[in-house]
């Protein structure tokens, strides 16, 4: 069988020189040139982190090490790795706490018992995959935060159903003169002039609507101060907090 050609940086933190032995075994079986360092307790784990850290593309735990174990170790290694992948390696097999680590953070929980290379070597590489599609992830959240929240275009997401604000960006705030806090204990209808709510219910309202994503209108607004303004708002169906209801409401300027 062909070995993994692709580079693997490993910190394997094992104090046991037999568990070890065999890590290293399981490894080189499947990868051809694997970059292995070791550190046998939390200190050396520490110092490896710390002048090697970005290179590191995964973390193998064992639980018990002579300076630390269990929980409070998981915790501060979890703290440590960061956006490195921790898998924890154990001699003792327990649901309960395997569920907890993931909890915590550990990237996978094996059992040393049941370890083999195509098992080790294929929890590393999906915990891998798994962290940069995470990191990928966040990423492209925080630049649809920075978007929103930095656009100088007045902007909210809302519930399709209830037509509730979920969240609204500065430019909304200044422009209609409500807090974030009010806004976020109001729906749309309530800044919608008494005129145009059915048609603003009819419009942007998910009730029966099973085609199209895009919607706009020019509709009445009432800032806080009560002043009516008409303005043209434009809405996309987007996925916000893992729920497909939220949909986006850029408005644009009054129009004069």
């Amino acid at each position: 069988m062909l070995k993994d050609q692709n580079k693997y940086s490993v910190l394997v933190i094992e104090d046991n020189e037999g568990d070890l032995a065999l890590i290293e075994d399981y490894l080189m079986d499947k990868i051809a040139v694997p970059d292995i360092v070791r550190a046998r307790n939390l200190r050396e784990a520490k110092l490896a982190l710390r002048d090697q850290g970005p290179s590191f593309q995964v973390v193998l735990l064992d639980l018990s090490l002579p300076d630390k174990s269990g929980e409070e170790l998981l915790n501060e290694m979890n703290a440590l790795c960061r956006d490195i992948p921790l898998i924890v390696l154990t001699g003792y097999s327990n649901t309960p706490f395997s569920i907890r680590a993931l909890s915590i953070g550990a990237s996978d929980y094996l059992v040393k018992d049941d370890l083999t290379a195509a098992s080790l070597y294929k929890s590393i590489v999906y915990s891998i995959e798994r962290k940069r599609i995470t990191l990928e992830l966040k990423d492209s959240e925080k630049r649809y935060s920075d978007l929103f929240h930095l656009s100088p275009q007045p902007m909210w997401v809302e519930d399709l159903k209830t037509l509730q604000f979920l969240n609204v960006n500065a430019a909304a705030v200044e422009g209609y003169g409500y807090s974030a806090e009010e806004f976020l204990s109001m729906s749309i209808l309530d800044i919608i002039s008494p005129e145009d709510i059915t048609t603003v219910r009819e419009t942007f309202c998910a009730s029966g609507q099973s085609q199209g994503l895009y919607r706009h209108g020019i509709f009445g607004i009432r800032k806080q101060n009560g002043d009516i303004i008409k303005v043209d708002i434009q809405s996309n169906v987007i996925s916000f907090r893992e729920s497909p209801r939220g949909s986006c409401c850029p408005t644009t300027s009054p129009n004069v």
